[in-house]
């Protein structure tokens, strides 16, 4: 079983290995073009709102959802593995269900 946690920490990939934390390369976990061209424009959005402080709450729920959504089409994208995702403007772990 594989771990992950969709994460937007900026110098990051996007996606950690939740139980040896450090970030995955998206080309080597089995995800498609699709979602890893996704995670990457999401990244780049949600490293521009931390560099401007995460000053705007819609914004941060925003990219919070996006986020979400990262997670849950990793979960099926990589069956047998776990998913869970991490808010960094937040401080904090959001849980979802599939």
């Amino acid at each position: 079983m594989r771990y992950f946690t969709v994460d937007g920490m900026s110098s990051g990939t996007g996606v950690r290995d939740t139980l040896d934390g450090g970030f995955v390369d998206l080309d080597k976990i089995g995800v498609s073009a699709g979602l890893k061209r996704d995670i990457r424009v999401w990244l780049l959005e949600y490293e521009a709102e931390f560099f401007a402080g995460f000053r705007n709450l819609k914004t941060l729920a925003a990219l919070d959802e996006k986020g979400l959504q990262i997670a849950q089409r990793l979960s099926k994208e990589i069956p047998g593995s776990k998913t869970e995702y991490y808010s960094d403007g937040k401080s904090e772990k959001i849980y979802f269900k599939l």
